[in-house]
C-alpha cells in the first residue's frame, strides 16, 4: 500500500450473505481429521484432546437434540457452564443451529438466572448439574453430569447423527 489516504478511502466491507462460524470456519478446519482443536486440561493433571473433526461432530450432535427438541434458529440458549470442553461444544452447538447463545457465569444466584432467562427470552438451557437447581422451568433443559427433571448431556449427544 503505497498510498493509505485513498486506501481507505476505497476500501469497501464486503460481508457474506449469510455467515455461521460452526459451519463456515470448524467445519472447514475439521476436513483435516488430525487438526487439533481443543486442548483442555484440570489442576488434577487431566487432559482432554479434540480436533476439529470432533467438535464438529460433537456440536452437530447437540444441535440436532437440540433442533429435535423444538428448538430453532433465533431461539436463546443460556449456556452456564465451567471451563470445561462442553461450553464449546455447546456454542458451537447453538450457533450452527442459529440459536443465540447466552453466557452465563456459575457464580450467578438463582435469581440472577432467572432475571437472564426472563429478560432474554430464553427456552433452553445448558449447565452443569450443580447450577440445574437456579434455573426454573425451561422447555428444554440439558444438563453435563445430569440433574433430576433435566436431559443428560451425553444422552443429548446419544442417537443425533453427526450433521448439521
Amino acid at each position: 500500500m503505497l498510498d493509505y489516504a485513498r486506501a481507505r478511502a476505497e476500501f469497501r466491507w464486503a460481508p457474506p450473505e449469510s455467515f455461521n462460524f460452526a459451519a463456515d470456519v470448524v467445519d472447514a478446519w475439521a476436513r483435516d481429521p488430525a487438526k487439533l482443536a481443543l486442548l483442555w486440561c484440570n489442576e488434577a493433571g487431566e487432559e482432554r484432546r479434540y480436533t476439529f473433526a470432533q467438535m464438529r461432530e460433537l456440536s452437530c450432535r447437540l444441535a440436532g437434540s437440540l433442533a429435535a427438541h423444538g428448538l430453532r434458529k433465533g431461539d436463546r440458549v443460556v449456556v452456564m457452564l465451567p471451563r470445561i470442553p462442553e461450553w464449546q461444544v455447546s456454542m458451537l452447538a447453538c450457533l450452527r443451529l442459529g440459536a443465540i447463545p447466552v453466557p452465563c457465569i456459575e457464580m450467578l444466584t438463582a435469581k440472577d438466572v432467572g432475571f437472564r432467562v426472563a429478560h432474554s427470552g430464553a427456552r433452553a438451557a445448558i449447565a452443569a448439574r450443580a447450577s440445574a437447581d437456579k434455573f426454573g422451568p425451561l422447555p428444554v433443559r440439558i444438563a453435563v453430569g445430569g440433574a433430576p427433571g433435566w436431559i443428560d448431556f451425553d444422552d443429548a449427544l446419544a442417537g443425533q447423527l453427526d450433521r448439521p
